[in-house]
């Protein structure tokens, strides 16, 4: 059994029931920061399920929460940015080994036995 606070069992239950859903609707659309950028949209459900609520007296009673459910495109977005360029880095890396290693002569077969070791 994994003990998991519960605002974290809630959020993924939560998590889990919006990638069941078919269709996200439009929650919240804002205009770009700049006239050339495109507006920024959420997608996402809007939830209310029953949620444990403790009052200043101590009780713990249940009562309707809402919980908005969003896909959060804008970081998609700058992973994918990251994760392309951390390829090309790495490319241009192995690249330049290859360009080194077919630079190097050796003027026999031991000396190659000995790079190849190295």
């Amino acid at each position: 059994m994994t003990l998991v606070p519960r605002p974290c069992a809630v959020r993924q239950d939560l998590e889990a029931w919006g990638r069941q859903q078919p269709a996200v609707p439009l929650r919240v659309e804002k205009p770009g920061r700049t006239k050339d950028e495109a507006p920024r949209r959420w997608h996402g459900h809007s939830v209310i399920r029953q949620g444990e609520v403790e009052s200043s007296d101590g009780r713990v009673v249940l009562e309707p929460r809402r919980f908005i459910v969003v896909h959060a495109s804008q970081l998609a977005q700058q992973q994918a940015q990251a994760y392309t360029a951390a390829q090309a880095k790495e490319a241009a890396a192995v690249t330049a080994h290859v360009k080194h290693v077919q630079a190097r002569w050796f003027a026999c077969e031991a000396d190659a036995a000995a790079a190849m070791a190295e």
